[in-house]
This record gives C-alpha cells, structure tokens and sequence, in this order.
C-alpha cells in the first residue's frame, strides 16, 4: 500500500492535481456600455442580416437548388400537296422548273441532332457503270458515270407545315424524388420557337418566331 499512498491522495493523483485534471474551458462575456459601439454593433448585425435573408435568399433565390435541364427537340414535316397547281407558283415558271415531291423525299438528313433540314431545291444526276466494251456482265468494280443531270424546285413546299416536339427533365433531380415536377413536355410546358444567326463569333438569337402555350399544338407553317 506504500507505493498507492505516494502516488494518490487526496487531491492529486500521481503528482496531477484533481482540479487541474477535471478543468475545462469557457468564455469569458465582456459586457461593454457604449450607446454609439452599441449602435455600430446593431447597425452591422442588422446589414449582415439582410444582406444574407434579402440578396442572397430572395434576391438571388440562394434557397433553391440548381440543374442544368437536358432537353431535346425534335420537328416532324406535315401537310398536303392537294390541290396545289404549279403553273400557280412563282419560283415554278409555268411549272417546267418544279417537281412535286413527297414528305420524306422533302426531308433531307437532319445535319445535327434534334434538327429538321427541308430540302427545297434538288439536283438529281443519273448514272449508269463504264463497263468494258467486251464484256457480257459489268464488273461490279467498274466506275460510274454521270450521264444525265436534272435541277428543280419543291413545288408547294411552303404549304408544307413543321410539328415540332419538345422535351425536358432535371435529371439528378428527377432520379433522386421521381417527382413528374422535374420532367416535361410540349403537354405540360410553355414553349418558345426562336431564330438564330451567326455574326461570326458564333450562334446568337435573332428574332422570336412564336410562342407556344403548354397543352397547344407547336405547329409552324
């Protein structure tokens, strides 16, 4: 018990002093009495306050959360050619330069996606293999030749009208909740038909074409 009573007693424990070991910290409140520090305090607190709840919150909607939307577009060609007499068409001259054609001949392959390129001027050119002149079958190598050329215009191509499709989510959003809130479509969303034109320095809008209610048909003539 002799090695026990030398290194704990009373008030120490091993040489530490109790108090010294069960301390903790705590701060120290200096009230000051200065009405213009008390007003320059209040003042700050009160700026800081409003800055953060007005500007920041309302202001700048710093309560809500951000995505960028993924969105597609996509336009299907409609319409009828009935009725339509080319001798009637300007660009057609009496006819001899037009050329009636179909819906999906109209549509050229789309340059980028969710775009719609309506041809309105062709150039046909028929060709026919250079086989050799002792052969009875063409060798399947043998090169083609263009042997006859046609131009025309679309006749009636703007009667034609464009259906256009529009669609949209907040995909981490969306993912996260499966809330229908983050994800729409031309049924459920306003829309806005706009052109573009390139100055140079790259794509920039040019004039707004129509505007489009949700629920309404985005159909451009």
């Amino acid at each position: 018990m002799g090695w026990l009573d030398d290194n704990i007693t009373r008030d120490t424990i091993f040489g530490i002093p109790f108090d010294d070991l069960l301390s903790y910290q705590t701060v120290k409140v200096v009230r000051i009495q200065d009405r213009t520090l008390g007003f320059v305090s209040l003042l700050g607190k009160t700026a800081v306050v409003l800055y953060v709840m007005c500007f920041l919150m309302f202001g700048q909607n710093g309560y809500l959360g951000y995505e960028p939307v993924a969105a597609t577009a996509s336009g299907k060609l409609l319409g009828s050619l009935r009725g339509t007499n080319t001798s009637e068409l300007p660009y057609c001259q009496g006819g001899s330069l037009c050329r009636f054609v179909d819906i999906y001949s109209a549509v050229a392959p789309d340059p980028e996606a969710g775009s719609i390129f309506i041809t309105t001027y062709m150039r046909e050119h028929e060709q026919k293999r250079l086989c050799a002149a002792d052969a009875n079958v063409c060798d399947r190598r043998s090169p083609f030749k263009t042997v006859a050329t046609r131009e025309y215009y679309v006749a009636g191509v703007e009667s034609y009208s464009v259906l256009i499709s529009q669609e949209a989510v907040a995909t981490q959003f969306f993912h996260k909740s499966h809330d229908d809130r983050f994800k729409g479509d031309m049924r459920s969303m306003d829309g806005v038909v706009q052109s573009y034109r390139d100055d140079g320095t790259g794509r920039k809008k040019d004039v707004t074409l129509r505007d489009f209610k949700a629920g309404s048909l985005m159909l451009m003539t």
